[in-house]
Order: C-alpha cells, then sequence, then structure tokens
C-alpha cells in the first residue's frame, strides 16, 4: 500500500508537470500566432499603393516658406530611413531660384545635408521676415472686388496669414511688438 502511495504521488507530479509543460506549449503557439497575425496586418497595410508624392518646390519666397519646411521636414528630414545623400539630393530637387543659388555648391556628400539645409534655415526661417511677408500678403487684399470667388479668395488668404502667425507662435500683441 505505501507503494501505491508513492506512485499516486509520482503520478501527480508527473501530471502537474504535463501540465505545465503543455501550459507552456500552448502559451508559445499563442504568442507565435499573434506575431504572425500582427505580421500580416503590417504586410496588409505596406500593399497599399498610395499615389506618388512630388515634393513642393521651394523658390526662396518667404510666404511659402512655413508651408516648404513643414512638408520637407516631415516627409524627408526627419525620415530614419533616408541616408543624408539622399536628403541632400531631394533638397536640391526641391529647391529652385533663389534658394537653389543658396546651396548649389554643396557637393552630393555625408556630411553636407546638414550644412545646406541650415543654410536654407538661416536665410528663410526668420521670424522677423516671416511675419512682415504674412503682413504684406494681409495687406495686399485691399482691392478685393464683391463677387462671391474674392472673397472666399480673401477669407482663404486671412486664415492661411493667421495660421502661418500662430505656426510662428505670434499673438496680435506679439506681432506689433516684431515688427515696430
Amino acid at each position: 500500500m505505501w507503494n501505491m502511495k508513492t506512485l499516486l504521488i509520482n503520478s501527480k507530479d508527473l501530471a502537474d508537470l504535463a501540465l505545465e509543460k503543455i501550459e507552456s506549449y500552448l502559451t508559445s503557439i499563442n504568442s507565435k500566432l499573434q506575431f504572425e497575425e500582427n505580421k500580416s496586418k503590417v504586410n496588409a497595410y505596406s500593399n497599399i499603393n498610395l499615389p506618388k508624392y512630388d515634393l513642393p518646390q521651394f523658390a526662396g519666397d518667404f510666404n511659402s516658406w512655413l508651408s516648404f519646411k513643414s512638408i520637407f521636414s516631415s516627409s524627408i528630414d526627419f525620415n530614419e530611413s533616408l541616408t543624408d545623400i539622399q536628403k541632400l539630393q531631394y533638397l536640391q530637387n526641391a529647391v529652385t531660384s533663389d534658394a537653389s543659388r543658396l546651396i548649389k555648391g554643396f557637393a552630393i556628400t555625408h556630411e553636407n545635408y546638414k550644412q545646406a539645409w541650415e543654410t536654407l534655415l538661416n536665410r528663410y526661417d526668420n521670424q522677423r521676415e516671416l511675419a512682415f511677408s504674412q503682413c504684406k500678403r494681409f495687406f495686399s487684399l485691399r482691392n478685393v472686388k464683391p463677387t462671391s470667388e474674392s472673397i472666399w479668395a480673401m477669407i482663404d488668404v486671412c486664415n492661411e496669414v493667421l495660421k502661418n502667425f500662430k505656426t510662428l507662435g505670434l499673438e496680435c500683441n506679439q506681432l506689433v511688438e516684431l515688427l515696430y
């Protein structure tokens, strides 16, 4: 009888051990299934064909700098999958006219991307000039014809100017101080 008791205890221990191994195995399979499910979701999203996006051109106009800087920064400058050489190529292709002349002499090298981008930032990321150009744009709206199209165009320019002031972190009192 004592042997039977020992045998039952050992059987229970074996059953517990087998149960632990089965649970561990099921957990492992569950993890693999979740990984494969997530992987297929990622692959499903990566197979979406978005239309080709062309970067906007920047010619050196202060009125278009904030928009260009935002788009270029988010799609190229902050893109860690691009090398600095690729970023410089995108930058040189995206600028024209006055802005192009600023970075024209930079050879396509790893070191030159940051210098070229800084050169553009030093020239065009000037808060006073940006605010002044937005004011000029706003005050040039004087000759508006009383048609619905021209009124909507005026409203659109006003909204854009106000958004640009907000992007610059300026309120009306700060704007007056900056300009005078």
